[in-house]
């Protein structure tokens, strides 16, 4: 676990460190076998959990643009205030057709366009233990209609 990033079978999350709640756990057994003095416990817990799934759908709203990428914010339907969320979203440009990227690069990010994208991937962020980098793609067809 790194800060309140978590990795499992491969799938990167995030565990929201304040909401875990224990709801059961055992007295412990201790591991006669292999006698190293370790007590192995059964625990029953609820937590949050922020994670992606390939595919899932996201509205997102450009912040920052350079010639590789655009770093998108999650879009808000509600006019709530700025909630920190446990992600950056990441829009490669060049992984897109050439209309795609041409409209990508050439849209004024004060506009506040929302971007419809999927998920392709998660990652940890190797400069932030406490955000994970959600990769997307554009839905095309979707974007191409705005």
């Amino acid at each position: 676990m790194h800060g309140d990033m978590c990795h499992d079978n491969g799938k990167v999350f995030y565990l929201h460190g304040s909401t875990i709640e224990i709801i059961e756990r055992s007295s412990g057994e201790v591991n006669t076998i292999v006698y190293d003095g370790s007590t192995v416990y059964v625990v029953e817990y609820t937590a949050e959990v922020c994670s992606f799934n390939r595919g899932t759908k996201l509205d997102c709203i450009a912040v920052q643009r350079n010639e590789e990428g655009i770093k998108c914010e999650l879009y808000q339907r509600t006019s709530m205030a700025t909630v920190s969320h446990p992600f950056i979203i990441i829009l490669p440009i060049r992984w897109h057709k050439p209309h795609v990227q041409k409209k990508l690069t050439e849209m004024p990010l004060e506009s506040a366009t929302i971007i419809p994208t999927q998920v392709l991937g998660c990652r940890r962020d190797p400069g932030n233990t406490r955000k994970m980098q959600v990769i997307v793609e554009v839905r095309e067809f979707e974007f191409m209609d705005t």
